[in-house]
């Protein structure tokens, strides 16, 4: 009796495959893209941070 398509091993194969080009592309290093996220200067949230603050406080004196 032959076996049947769900008893075949090639699932297997698949996450093995998969699981080395993971190996391989973490081994490439950090991608560009997430690179230049980690490098984006920290001054820009904060002048974001100052300007809600800002409008927060002009809100405030209104509501008064």
């Amino acid at each position: 009796m032959t076996r049947s398509i769900i008893d075949h091993a090639e699932q297997a194969a698949e996450g093995t495959r998969m699981r080395q080009f993971l190996d391989i592309d973490r081994r490439s290093g950090m991608h560009p893209a997430v690179d230049a996220l980690v490098r984006r200067p920290a001054e820009r949230s904060e002048a974001k941070v100052r300007e809600f603050l800002r409008i927060d406080r002009e809100e405030a004196r209104r509501d008064e």
